[in-house]
């Protein structure tokens, strides 16, 4: 049956075919302009959204490596100049994955030129990497190497008498400190500057291997474009709008010998479909990605969406069987960015996916952080990948519980015990638990962190003596943590694929990513909830206006802006 619907379909894609032809023949050229957002969309907008939101169409951050691809594997393109302007929102797992899509294009001898007028830390390492490096006359840079200066409220909550209570499995394990203390215990400090002190060297040796721009100079936290031309890091300064329009010609000037011809993604992505063009062809096998971001929570049984910030156990492990039963998908990524969370979701997760593993690969990938939780579920994948600059491992347990009795007793507020039994206590915020009770609740943590031992270790192969030493809670960037075999490999996520189509022996595969869509009738909902709270709000104030005792003044947002300069 799908035999003859290709028969037939054949003038149409006879059709598809030429127009791929004529496409290319009108649309030829040899260089590119790359603009690399500052941030990367986490949702894909469906057309009617799109049209009715008017805002700038975002475009995800798998959809633009996928574009640095498509340069690298086009033999009509010589020259490719990137463009990014101000500061870059992206966390450093991003912008590592940018970096090795402009080192493939490098290794295919295609020349890259760079400017940005600006920026930070994360713009002057990006710019690094290409060979041409250009800037504004004014530009300005303010540098911050990687540091720490968390916030700790253990002082301000002993003053207002609230009793903040850690209970924990491993002396690394800090979370619950920043609420108790005034600062983190020596163990916890040493974890962290080391980990610090990692992410920060990889950045200056990449740094200085591109461009010999000395570390001494970064510690400086303003930096400027006539210092970094002196310097030899910038070639020159160029006007921005000049960099733009004129890339195509020597110098960037209209009136100068004209050294190249743009081309456009669409010619190259037509060049791609022409090339993997069939008149007859078998429906290819896919390689499913799915997105896993945020807090690690159980959701409601009832829930069928997935969150875009929030890991939520339920959702998830009725998709995951689903994948199990779709003989199309050969694969399965994880694209996995959580701090952690719960520990009962976690397993419902770890054990959905050991399930998935009996009909199908499924991999981990790891973005800046998969850290406690986000590694408990990874263990149960084939094989986990991540960027140098990921921030993974604390592997452990940690329990934080308020105590505000005092507070509350200031407030001359009090709460009776009715019909308490033993280790009900652990479930009220009003006074101590019994020693009986702590002791429970130690021993509960120490069951779930056993737990989540053993399955790192029959995950990694590792020993309960090799465990005390990668466990206990603490953290480790993915290049440390790829030395103790924790990880598979430092890579991209197209890299990533990559490897498992060598791995599963695929020529050809499709790709599937599950990312959220903005719709219309999101889009909808989203105003719908808005108007209800502005008729909300128009509600209550108009009870307050017909309040005799309240008086309305026409100058109440010049009121407002006195109140807020004094």
């Amino acid at each position: 049956m799908n035999f003859i619907l290709q028969v037939l379909l054949l003038p149409i894609k006879f059709i598809q075919l030429l127009y791929y032809f004529l496409f290319q023949i009108l649309h030829t050229g040899d260089s590119i302009f790359v603009k690399i957002p500052n941030k990367f969309s986490e949702a894909e907008k469906s057309f009617l959204a799109s049209l009715f939101s008017g805002k700038e169409e975002e475009i995800t951050l798998f959809d633009f490596l996928n574009q640095l691809d498509l340069i690298a594997k086009s033999s009509k393109i010589k020259k490719v100049f990137f463009l990014f302007e101000g500061e870059i929102d992206l966390g450093w797992a991003e912008v590592y994955q940018i970096v090795e899509g402009v080192n493939f294009i490098r290794s295919k001898g295609i020349e890259t030129s760079g400017y940005c007028s600006g920026g930070n830390l994360i713009s002057i390492y990006l710019m690094s990497f290409f060979e041409n490096r250009y800037t504004s006359i004014d530009g300005e840079f303010l540098v911050v190497l990687p540091s720490s200066e968390p916030f700790f409220f253990g002082g301000l909550f002993k003053k207002l008498e609230i009793e903040v209570e850690g209970y924990s499995v491993g002396a690394y394990k800090s979370f619950a400190e920043t609420f108790t203390k005034s600062s983190f215990s020596k163990e916890a400090k040493e974890n962290l500057t080391s980990m610090i002190r990692s992410i920060k060297t990889i950045i200056l040796e990449d740094i200085y291997e591109n461009s010999k721009l000395d570390s001494e100079v970064l510690k400086k936290p303003f930096l400027n474009s006539v210092e970094l031309i002196k310097l030899g890091f910038f070639k020159t300064s160029v006007d921005e709008e000049n960099y733009i329009e004129n890339f195509e010609f020597d110098n960037f000037n209209k009136e100068e010998k004209k050294i190249s011809k743009q081309v456009s993604f669409n010619s190259l992505f037509f060049h791609y479909k022409k090339s993997k063009f069939h008149f007859f062809k078998s429906k290819l096998k896919s390689i499913y990605i799915l997105p896993l971001r945020g807090t690690i929570e159980e959701g409601k049984a009832e829930q069928e969406d997935l969150k875009t910030d929030k890991i939520q156990s339920y959702p998830i492990t009725k998709l995951l069987r689903e994948l199990k039963d779709d003989d199309s998908i050969k694969a399965v990524i994880l694209e996995i960015d959580s701090g952690g969370g719960s520990a009962k979701a976690s397993e419902k997760i770890y054990q959905e996916i050991l399930k998935l593993k009996q009909k199908k690969k499924v991999y981990a990938y790891f973005q800046n952080v998969s850290a406690s939780g986000g590694y408990y579920i990874s263990s149960a994948c084939d094989k986990i990948f991540c960027t140098p600059f990921t921030i993974t491992g604390s592997i452990g347990t940690v329990m934080i519980r308020g105590n505000l009795k005092k507070f509350y007793n200031n407030l001359g507020v009090t709460k009776e015990r009715i019909e308490f039994y033993p280790y009900r206590d652990l479930l009220s915020e009003y006074g101590k638990p019994s020693p009986e009770s702590v002791q429970l609740l130690q021993k509960e943590l120490n069951r779930v962190n056993s737990m989540f031992y053993d399955r790192v270790m029959k995950s990694r192969n590792k020993t309960l003596k090799e465990m005390e030493k990668l466990g206990g809670g603490r953290i480790f960037t993915g290049k440390n943590f790829l030395a103790s075999n924790m990880i598979d490999k430092n890579i991209s996520l197209i890299q990533t694929i990559k490897e498992i189509k060598e791995d599963l022996n695929l020529k050809e595969v499709r790709i599937e990513y599950k990312i959220y869509e903005y719709n219309f009738k999101t889009m909808i909902k989203e105003n719908l909830k808005v108007l209800n709270e502005l008729k909300t709000f128009f509600s209550e104030f108009k009870k307050l206006k017909s309040n005799k005792n309240f008086e309305f003044k026409n100058d109440l947002v010049d009121e407002l802006k006195k109140a807020l300069k004094n």
